[in-house]
């Protein structure tokens, strides 16, 4: 358990996920970078609005318009290379058109994929994500 040392504060990064689905399954991603499977988004920038910023990174990743709804999840995150400790929301996300194809910048994306809950455990998902994914699988029954 996290002791409170008066006077100190956790100081962070924020990053913002977006929950995609569409038929019982969820949109997710490998970065170039990484042979992990990671929910569509980024970090905040400075003085960036949470809303914004994951709207900015869709369109960065995707290539798309979203609409972002509630948050759905948050956990924080201690593995970062920097030593900063990251905070991840996860947000319903809607695209603005569902028809609309994915535009993928390979500088940024290498595979994206539609996740279905048999294949949690099959795939390389990264930890952070297992629980959330649990959690909207078990909110479709």
């Amino acid at each position: 358990m996290a002791q409170e040392i008066p006077g100190t504060h956790l100081v962070a990064e924020f990053g913002q996920k977006a929950l995609i689905s569409k038929d019982g399954k969820v949109l997710m991603m490998k970065g170039v970078k990484d042979d992990r499977w990671d929910f569509p988004g980024g970090r905040l920038h400075i003085k960036e609005d949470l809303v914004q910023g994951l709207k900015r990174e869709l369109m960065e990743e995707l290539g798309v318009e979203a609409n972002v709804g509630d948050p759905f999840f948050v956990t924080a995150w201690y593995g970062t290379t920097s030593g900063i400790p990251r905070v991840l929301i996860v947000y319903f996300v809607t695209l603005s058109n569902p028809d609309a194809e994915f535009v993928i910048p390979e500088d940024e994306v290498s595979e994206l994929g539609w996740i279905g809950k048999n294949d949690i455990e099959k795939l390389n998902i990264d930890s952070s994500w297992k629980p959330a994914l649990y959690k909207f699988f078990a909110s479709l029954n």
